[in-house]
């Protein structure tokens, strides 16, 4: 269940993780900006 909801919160995201440019990121680092963008934090504040 947990890939399933990864790839659907990933979509859900896939605008804001762009912007961040998140492709250089580990799996550990991306999992932090999944759980900021979760939050409802701006994207300034993870940036």
């Amino acid at each position: 269940m947990g890939l399933i909801k990864d790839f659907f919160e990933k979509l859900r995201y896939g605008n804001s993780l762009k912007k961040l440019e998140c492709d250089d990121l580990n799996k550990m680092q991306l999992n932090e900006v999944m759980e900021g963008l979760r939050a409802g934090l701006a994207l300034s504040q993870i940036d």
